[in-house]
């Protein structure tokens, strides 16, 4: 192991929690009884938002020395007036953008991540930076962003859109703008929580293949969501500009075909959001042999099927627009009737892009970072009367599974026994493959004869 992967790794172990962000570990901080159901209040969890911090700061560090080579080697020699295009693409598109392509995989499996959205983020920044190539390559950064190496990296450095002034300089934000923007993220951040909570359906009964063996956890959390994709130039600027000066501009310059051109980037949207399923879902060591919903092997292909539907759509809309019968139902209408009956031509197939995201607890990785109401609640399960409680999860079995205890009865978990064949675990997931042949004789676990809670 090179000093590269031990540092890597460090920081994996000491910054990013490692396995603690894998698990929901938050137990309530308040308590309440609505209609004779018991709910508790879950804060969020600290070391998810230190986590994110720190990817941050490690993507803009990246990108900041990308945006040095892509100076160095594409903009300065064409600024010198010594720029070759071959030379520039041969640059671009054979050394650094398969360079953005790659990185995430290393950065994923030697930090150790196992929390899907901190993966997610882990391919944000490459990201910004293969399309942001793309648009050096092409000449077609935004204007005063090539002026300086300076403006290239504040440009280049998070995936945000940057505004600069007439006279080239970055336009700052004033102290309104940032307590604006503050308020802004407390509000959404409290609607997340609030969607969090109420779209997490209750935990249901699948019989199982497995009738017979003794099962000993599974993860007490629904992750069923439902998201609405508005395409346009609201739905999310930072990608719409990537595509937009790096896929739209440079095909639409050289075929002039607008239509051509949009396809090529709904394509390219549907090609790398395929690719960051591939990242979220690239397993580290520890994930080789689990089950799903956290070992989750994607199937590829419905994320380019839903953006070439788009694309479909957007061709039909360029070839239908001077109908007579379009103006007028655009003239007669309300506005908001336009906009659901748009909505309801991709709306039917949202679920080609959700899908993988629904399947896995990639939302539930994700509602750690947010204070949620989770109902409080035993439920029963088969017929052995096995009770299991809803918030603890699998993390207190971390060091049972490195090898620090030898037993489970060491492990120190949250358990209350009710009777002799009733528990109180909760979020146990998939424990069988860590435990292998173990003989099972502690009380807290029992035979669950061809049921898991899922």
């Amino acid at each position: 192991m090179n000093y590269l992967d031990k540092m890597m790794q460090w920081i994996g172990e000491n910054l990013l929690s490692g396995d603690l962000l894998a698990d929901d570990t938050r137990s309530p901080v308040l308590k309440f009884t609505f209609r004779s159901k018991e709910f508790g209040v879950l804060p969020p969890m600290f070391e998810f938002w230190v986590s994110l911090l720190v990817l941050t700061m490690m993507g803009a560090v990246f990108n900041s020395v990308m945006s040095l080579l892509i100076w160095q080697f594409i903009i300065l020699p064409r600024k010198r007036g010594k720029g070759d295009p071959i030379t520039a693409g041969l640059v671009g598109f054979g050394v650094l953008m398969p360079f953005c392509a790659l990185a995430p995989y290393y950065g994923v499996r030697h930090l150790r991540v196992q929390n899907k959205m901190m993966k997610f983020l882990i391919g944000v920044a490459p990201l910004t930076t293969f399309f942001r190539c793309s648009e050096a390559v092409f000449g077609f950064l935004p204007e005063h962003a090539d002026s300086s190496l300076s403006n290239l990296i504040i440009y280049n450095a998070f995936p945000v859109e940057v505004k600069f002034e007439k006279s080239g300089r970055p336009l700052n934000s004033s102290w309104i703008d940032v307590f604006h923007s503050k308020m802004k993220w407390m509000f959404h951040a409290c609607i997340l929580g609030f969607l969090f909570s109420i779209l997490r359906p209750d935990n249901k009964l699948i019989p199982s293949d497995d009738e017979g063996e003794t099962l000993t956890g599974v993860l007490l959390q629904g992750f069923t969501i439902s998201q609405l994709i508005n395409k346009g130039k609201k739905w999310n600027m930072v990608v719409h500009g990537m595509l937009k000066r790096g896929v739209y501009k440079p095909i639409r310059s050289a075929h002039g075909s607008a239509l051509t051109a949009t396809v090529a980037a709904f394509v390219a949207s549907g090609i790398f959001h395929e690719w960051l399923l591939s990242i979220v879902f690239y397993p580290d060591d520890d994930e080789q042999e689990c089950r799903e919903p956290t070992c989750y092997r994607p199937a590829y292909g419905r994320n380019l099927v839903f953006f070439l539907w788009n694309s479909i759509l957007i061709g039909m809309e360029y070839m239908t627009a001077s109908w007579t019968v379009w103006r007028t139902l655009k003239g007669s209408l309300p506005k908001v009737i336009i906009l659901l009956l748009v909505s309801l031509t991709a709306l039917p197939f949202a679920h080609w892009f959700t899908h993988d995201y629904v399947r896995t607890d990639f939302f539930h990785d994700t509602s750690i970072g947010i204070p949620i109401v989770e109902q409080l609640k035993l439920q029963k399960i088969g017929s052995d009367d096995v009770f299991i409680h809803h918030i603890i999860c699998k993390s207190a079995f971390a060091k049972f599974r490195e090898g620090a205890v030898r037993s489970i009865d060491e492990v120190k978990i949250k358990t209350t026994i009710f009777t002799e064949s009733a528990v109180s675990t909760s979020g146990l997931l998939a424990l069988r493959p860590y435990l292998g042949a173990l003989h099972l004789s502690s009380p807290g676990f029992v035979s669950l004869k061809g049921w898991i809670w899922f």
